[in-house]
Order: structure tokens, then sequence, then C-alpha cells
């Protein structure tokens, strides 16, 4: 009994070996089928992350340099009006306009919301005439320059808004005695 049991326990093992040398070639190819096929899901999973993130990065370096691009225009913007109208004012004060200007510039960012008709500036005073879209805006900048020009007495108007056209305005400041711009 011993003898058939033993017999029987190798007989599987035996025919599994016989099986696999007699379809070998088959199994190999079986093999083969199920590697290519998941290493084609692999390879289609790393595509797409690597498209992902190439597309990702290529975004943010357009994104980046649209910034450096604006930031130009900006630097170039910055250049024409000191070459067109600050170099002409050898006696008035270049200083003030900047603040003008940047001030100005400050509000100008999330949409085109102030803009310069004219710009007078001597040492003792300056007049502004521009056009801003809306009140508020005009009345903020008129809070900015009061903070930036502390030694200047400011005093504007502006005009009565119409539909939805932008509001003229006018803004004058003249420098108090025994002060200096700051």
């Amino acid at each position: 009994m011993k003898a058939d049991t033993m017999i029987n326990l190798l007989k599987r093992p035996i025919q599994m070996r016989l099986w696999f040398h007699r379809y070998r070639y088959w199994v190999l190819v079986g093999i083969t089928c199920i590697s290519v096929f998941a290493i084609s899901i692999l390879g289609g999973f790393l595509y797409d992350y690597w498209t992902y993130n190439t597309l990702v990065t290529n975004m943010a370096n357009i994104q980046a340099n649209t910034k450096y691009i604006q930031l130009q225009h900006e630097l170039q913007k910055l250049k024409l009006i000191e070459r067109e109208i600050l170099k002409p004012m050898y006696g008035q004060n270049r200083h003030l306009i900047m603040v003008l200007l940047d001030s100005a510039n400050q509000l100008n960012h999330p949409q085109q919301q102030i803009s310069f008709t004219k710009i007078i500036a001597n040492e003792k005073s300056f007049s502004i005439d521009g056009q801003v879209l809306n009140i508020q805006v005009y009345d903020t900048f008129k809070q900015k320059l009061m903070g930036y020009l502390r030694g200047y007495d400011i005093h504007g108007k502006q005009d009565a808004p119409k539909n939805s056209e932008m509001v003229g305005f006018h803004l004058e400041g003249h420098r108090r005695d025994n002060s200096r711009t700051d």
C-alpha cells in the first residue's frame, strides 16, 4: 500500500512535467503574451503620467514667460515715460511724477481703471487730468496720493458719471510751506 501511495503521489508531478515538456513552447508563448500585455498597460500609465507632467510643466513655463513678457512691457513703458516725459522736465520734480504713476499703476492691475490725460508738475505743485472707471477708484487714488505726498495739500473734482463711460477727474496739489516730499 505504501508503494501504491508513493507512486500515486509522484504520478501527478511527473505528469505535469511531461505535459510542460510537451507544450513548453505554447506555455512560453502564453507567458510572453501575458507579459507584453502587462508591460503595455504599465507603459500606458507611465506615458500618461509623463505627458501630464510635461504639459503641467510647459503650462507653468508659459505662464512664467507670460508674466515675464508683461513685466518687460511695463519696463518698456516706464523707460518710454522716463525718456519722453521726465527727461525734458529739467527743473521739475521727477520723484513726484513717479509717485503719481506708481500709485496709478497699483490700481491698474485688475483692469485698466485709471488713465492720465495730462500731468503737469513742478517743485511746488502738480496738476493731473485723467479718467477713472468709477468714483471709488478716484477716491482710492486720491487717498493713496495723500498717503504718499504728506507735504502737499491735495484737492480735486470729478465729472458727473455718465452711462458706462469712464469718469473724468482733475487733481491739484500744492506743497505746504516748510515741508518736503517724502
